[in-house]
């Protein structure tokens, strides 16, 4: 154990031994929406973006930023068509676009290492700024980066080009939706 696994937390450790157990890969029984499933080696990058997998001599790519959700059990179309209950708690998908990575681990213990790592990956790249109840605005509103986009010299289209004129936009969140203008 390192230093910092030390100082985390029991979740934040469980979290990085998950993260760690991913690099390493191990054989997972992969869902396909052609054939019957089988068994492919996966693995998570170094740098933790992308989930990697090899399909017979082809190597595969799910860029973690894309899966909008990690979902347990055997709930999607592709497990439906070689449904194994036995295995519900050895299963997880991943949704992306209109798809679906469907993957069943060799054991309980083994689902749950997959199912932690990639779960706090994945929530890396879904994190909603935090909105202040009182005043509405996200808690990065004051940041220098907003501030930034918010007001910033532009050249009119109409105009004589001098870049003189500014153009403010504002944004508010309103029921989890950024509108801008």
């Amino acid at each position: 154990m390192n230093a910092d696994q030390a100082r985390a937390g029991p979740v934040e450790r469980d979290i990085e031994l998950a993260i760690t157990a991913l690099k390493k890969g191990t054989n997972l029984l992969k869902y396909g929406r052609r054939g019957k499933p089988k068994f492919c080696p996966f693995r998570l990058s170094n740098d933790e973006s992308v989930l990697v997998w090899y399909s017979g001599n082809e190597e595969k790519h799910l860029k973690l930023s894309h899966v909008s959700r990690i979902i347990p059990g055997q709930r999607t179309p592709i497990f439906q068509r070689y449904p194994r209950p036995e295995k519900e708690y050895q299963s997880f998908s991943l949704i992306y676009s209109d798809r679906s990575l469907d993957v069943i681990c060799k054991d309980k213990d083994e689902a749950e290492v997959w199912f932690t790592g990639l779960k706090a990956l994945i929530s890396r790249y879904h994190r909603r700024p935090r909105v202040d109840p009182r005043s509405g605005l996200s808690s990065e509103a004051n940041s220098p980066k907003v501030q930034t986009q918010r007001s910033s010299p532009l050249s009119s289209p109409f105009g004589s080009g001098d870049g003189s004129q500014k153009v403010v936009f504002c944004s508010f969140l309103i029921a989890d939706h950024l509108i801008e203008f």
